[in-house]
């Protein structure tokens, strides 16, 4: 348009006026580029653990199953929850196992479904006294690191797809191994900003533990079990046990009836021994039975049984 009305006419302040002019063009407006992004704002990192969490509903798969995915923003640790519904009650009964585990945070932010904007979703959250808070309609961009969890999972639940696996036990793998692997923002687990600790797994590394347990709590910890054993032995009348490897003993039994003895009539061998438990040799084979369920055989029933055989025979 400039360069046509160049070729003909001229007069000052030209091209600003022609900038003015297809600028109110209506069907130019309808198809001409959006407005330019706004410069990112980045989300101040929370506090502490488990205090800003994200959610987001993942699917529907093939298989008709969704994926409740929850993120925390501080650690970025993931918890999911897999089910064929997505109504605002299933979002609560998986949000009330989850927070059974790491409590209530102080707020959640959510998209614009209408699982989140119901009241049943809306009651809970006023009564778990969580803040709640909606991302702009239409701007998955606001939740972004929930979306970028979901296209991770997705990754997973594909190749498991794929390779013909169960993608549940897949994703299961898939959050063990993430969890436990450094975030390249924070340079550390979400384990360990979740829990303050590592998860172990199969990786051989070498272990460095730090006592690091509050004295007062171990002292404390201590003395209520200390307190807890003496009145429990004493209550119960507790000695050590004097079975031995190598002793006979007599094996507590099920009482079948009135009749029935408490311990059993065949004595057995004591073949192993360790802590509260021993193996016993059986003609029926080897068993694990605790110290309290044998005594030591004295020999003086098989005397008692032959002197009652003399008796009926006299």
């Amino acid at each position: 348009m400039k360069q046509r009305m160049r070729c003909k006419v001229w007069w000052p302040g030209i091209d600003g006026d022609i900038e003015k002019f297809y600028k109110k063009c209506y069907g130019c407006q309808l198809e001409s580029m959006p407005t330019k992004p706004k410069p990112m704002v980045r989300t101040d990192l929370s506090s502490g653990p488990w205090q800003h969490i994200a959610a987001d509903f993942l699917g529907p798969l093939p298989s008709g199953d969704n994926i409740l995915v929850i993120v925390d923003y501080y650690s970025r640790w993931v918890e999911v929850s897999v089910s064929k519904s997505i109504t605002a009650e299933k979002a609560v009964q998986s949000l009330k196992h989850m927070f059974s585990t790491h409590g209530y945070p102080l707020s959640i932010t959510t998209d614009n479904g209408p699982q989140f904007r119901s009241e049943v979703f809306n009651q809970y959250m006023e009564e778990a006294g969580i803040e709640h808070h909606h991302i702009t309609p239409l701007w998955p961009q606001a939740n972004g690191e929930v979306e970028r969890q979901n296209r991770s999972l997705m990754t997973r639940i594909r190749i498991a797809q794929v390779e013909g696996r169960d993608w549940r036990e897949e994703l299961e793998t898939y959050l063990f191994m993430y969890r436990s692997t450094p975030q390249s923002t924070t340079g550390v687990s979400p384990a360990e900003l979740l829990f303050g600790r590592k998860l172990r797994n199969k990786l051989p590394e070498i272990s460095n533990f730090h006592d690091d347990v509050n004295i007062e709590v171990r002292d404390r910890d201590a003395k209520r079990k200390g307190q807890g054993k003496l009145y429990g032995d004493a209550r119960r009348n507790a000695i050590e046990s004097d079975v031995n490897v190598g002793d006979t003993v007599l094996v507590k039994q099920h009482r079948e009836n009135r009749l029935s003895t408490k311990f059993s009539k065949d004595p057995v061998k004591v073949i192993g021994k360790h802590g509260n438990c021993v193996w016993l040799d059986t003609p029926r084979g080897t068993f694990q039975r605790n110290v309290t369920q044998v005594k030591r055989f004295q020999g003086q029933i098989q005397k008692y049984r032959h002197s009652r055989i003399r008796q009926y025979r006299h």
